[in-house]
């Protein structure tokens, strides 16, 4: 039990450290003004065969 309980919390507190620095890098970006996505390309509608 207290081994799950150890493995989740550091599970946890990886995935909090990451979240946290993606969003310091977000505000940056935002900050900077710039685009926070990329712009993506318009998709091509495959031909349709009859």
């Amino acid at each position: 039990m207290i081994g799950r309980l150890a493995a989740i919390a550091a599970i946890r507190t990886a995935l909090n450290h990451f979240l946290a620095k993606e969003i310091a890098e977000q505000q940056e970006v935002m900050a900077r003004g710039e685009d926070v996505l990329p712009a993506r390309p318009a998709r091509r509608r495959a031909a349709r065969v009859d």
